[in-house]
C-alpha cells in the first residue's frame, strides 16, 4: 500500500518512508573507531511530487516527478566517530529525466566516461549489491585504536 496525497486538483504527493534496523557489517569489536555499534538504525524518507494528469494517463510507462530525499543514519566509518552519540542527516532534491540527453552535456559526458553502465537501465539484477558498510568492511582495514 502506498501513501498518496492529493495536494490540490493537479498535484499528487507519494510518501515512501523506509525505516531499517539491521546488524552492522562493521562489528564494533573489530572496528571500534569505525563502527557506530552492533546495529544500524537508518531511515530513508522520500516525497515524490507528480502531476495528477500524468498519473491518470494510461499511456505513460514512467511518471515524471520531482521530489525530496532525506536519510538519517549513523556516522560513516571513515569519520572514526565510533559509538559517539549523534547521527548524520542527508537532505536532497531529485527529479526524473527522459534520458541522458536531458541533462547538461558536461554531466552526460562525465557519466559516459566514468560510469557508462548508468547511461541505460540494466536488463537484469547484478549481484552482489553491497551496502556502503559491507563494501567498507571488504575493502578497508580497522584504524589503529588511539
Amino acid at each position: 500500500m502506498r501513501d498518496w496525497t492529493l495536494i490540490d486538483d493537479d498535484t499528487v504527493v507519494l510518501t515512501s518512508d523506509i525505516h531499517l534496523f539491521y546488524p552492522n557489517a562493521l562489528d564494533p569489536k573489530k572496528w571500534p573507531r569505525e563502527s557506530a555499534g552492533p546495529m544500524n538504525r537508518v531511515s530513508e524518507l522520500f516525497r515524490y511530487v507528480i502531476d495528477r494528469a500524468d498519473i491518470e494517463n494510461d499511456s505513460l510507462t514512467h511518471l515524471p516527478h520531482t521530489g525530496v530525499w532525506n536519510r538519517i543514519t549513523p556516522w560513516l566509518p571513515w569519520m572514526l566517530m565510533g559509538q559517539t552519540p549523534g547521527h548524520i542527516v542527508y537532505a536532497g532534491t531529485f527529479s526524473s529525466v527522459k534520458g541522458v540527453e536531458a541533462v547538461p552535456e558536461r554531466v552526460a559526458n562525465r557519466v559516459r566516461e566514468r560510469f557508462p553502465s548508468y547511461v541505460v537501465a540494466p536488463e537484469k539484477w547484478v549481484d552482489p549489491s553491497l551496502s556502503s558498510l559491507e563494501n567498507y568492511a571488504r575493502t578497508e582495514t580497522p584504524a589503529p585504536v588511539k
